[in-house]
């Protein structure tokens, strides 16, 4: 196929215009459209912030605000950030997503997704078993690790260990571009594939929106500070 007439399609389950979560990924597929490519955005109608299902007219409305095209998967919920019912919901997502979009890409389609879910990263990697597609892996979390804390019980902490390696080992060589936002997420890469390249593009802010918030303090001295932290 043609370069000129390839998709992009961006997979991402709990960030979408709809959620308040994060917008990298819907600000990415809003910048590529006015660059004149032709967006697909996937994601879900579960809001992982507030752990509700939105409404069909918020999915609409949706719709109608943005310049590239919304596809919504509805998934269910779960309520626990750490579950065996979340686990399901993203072992459904991904398989629904993969199922959806072995019959629709094409060779030299462009398929952008987080580094999490595992089951996500696995069953986005097997369309390189149908079609010649460029598969770029956007290493923004970390898991296993991200959940590897004293906090949780170790056994629990072996298990999820154990799952999320068996997705990962056998997926992520798969992708052909590695981008991070994170330096330190780059030995996650390597522990999957040694070899690998990536490209640091940190997450940013929006100048428009930190502009309205007004400043604590105006009269700082600047020289004594070695971070900044733009947060609400």
């Amino acid at each position: 196929m043609a370069r000129e007439n390839r998709k992009v399609i961006i997979i991402s389950p709990t960030e979408s215009v709809l959620t308040k979560r994060g917008k990298r990924h819907p600000n990415l597929a809003s910048y590529l459209t006015k660059c004149g490519h032709a967006v697909t955005y996937i994601s879900s109608t579960y809001n992982h912030g507030d752990r509700r299902v939105f409404t069909h007219r918020q999915i609409e409305q949706s719709r109608l605000n943005t310049n590239f095209k919304c596809i919504y998967f509805s998934n269910g919920g779960y309520f626990r950030n750490i579950s065996a019912k979340r686990v399901m919901w993203n072992y459904r997502f991904a398989k629904r997503v993969h199922q959806f979009l072995v019959p629709r890409v094409n060779d030299e389609d462009v398929l952008i997704i987080p580094s999490r879910p595992p089951e996500l990263i696995y069953y986005i990697g097997l369309l390189k078993r149908i079609k010649d597609v460029k598969l770029i892996l956007d290493i923004r979390d970390i898991w296993p690790d991200a959940f590897l804390n004293n906090s949780i019980p170790y056994v629990y902490r072996h298990v999820f260990k154990v799952y999320c390696d068996v997705f990962q080992r056998a997926s992520v060589k798969n992708y052909d571009r590695y981008i991070h936002v994170s330096p330190s997420f780059v030995s996650w890469l390597k522990r999957y594939v040694p070899n690998a390249e990536s490209q640091f593009i940190p997450l940013g802010f929006e100048s428009l929106r930190w502009n309205s918030i007004a400043r604590a303090n105006n009269n700082l001295n600047y020289e004594v500070y070695a971070i900044l932290y733009c947060g609400s």
